[in-house]
């Protein structure tokens, strides 16, 4: 498991509201490369239950949404137009967002608003909806490299080996434990397990979700 030991480079965070519009944060990401020869599909899972969302919840930076837009939107830079990502909550299919161009301006705009909690979702504590959607989307891109990125506090109440089916998934995973170490049972070649505590300077949500979405982008370097 990757233990999160980032480095505020060139933070500047001020407090505010979980809106994003009132909250700012500018982060050190580091050169986002070239597009490979196999264009990515990132898949973006995060765990709303009422242990994390809540006051007092296990988002350790505070704003998971909010640092989560700021890798998204360097990845505009895609020059080839064939990198995708889309949005599947643990509440699928509420705030659903299927994969669309990276460096589309509009897209952007859809993917970006839908990063917040579903208005019509109801916090489940259950990765099942959202993994069965995040495996048909990857067997729809063959000509894709798939990355399924889940932020989670798992403590999940699925009724199946959800980490075996995380395993099986046909790509690679980053499994982001907010708060917590995800399951020992995860580690293997195609996942990595990442912890992000509440003494982890701001920035932490965004270098893990953009060192995802470059880790095939030759030139690229996650800080």
């Amino acid at each position: 498991m990757l233990r999160a030991t980032l480095q505020p480079h060139s933070i500047r965070a001020w407090e505010g509201l979980r809106d994003p519009s009132p909250w700012k944060l500018r982060v050190d990401l580091g050169p986002v490369g070239r597009c490979a020869d196999t264009p990515d599909l990132t898949l973006l899972a995060f765990d709303g239950s009422g242990s994390i969302a809540a006051s007092g919840g296990k988002d350790p930076v505070g704003n998971r949404y909010e640092e989560a837009r700021i890798p998204l939107e360097r990845l505009r830079r895609c020059r080839c137009g064939a990198c995708l990502a889309g949005l599947v909550h643990f509440d699928y299919p509420a705030g659903y967002i299927a994969p669309g161009t990276l460096a589309d301006r509009e897209f952007q705009r859809t993917l970006q608003a839908g990063l917040r909690d579903p208005l019509d979702g109801m916090g489940v504590s259950l990765i099942g909806p959202s993994l069965t959607k995040a495996t048909e989307l990857a067997a729809a891109h063959p000509d894709h490299a798939a990355r399924l990125v889940v932020f989670s506090d798992w403590e999940l109440f699925d009724s199946f080996d959800y980490t075996a089916r995380l395993l099986r998934f046909p790509g690679e995973v980053l499994a982001v434990g907010l708060g917590c170490t995800p399951p020992l049972s995860l580690k293997s070649e195609s996942v990595t397990t990442l912890r992000i505590d509440h003494g982890d300077p701001p920035g932490a949500t965004a270098r893990a979700l953009f060192g995802a979405l470059v880790s095939n982008r030759p030139g690229a370097t996650a800080h």
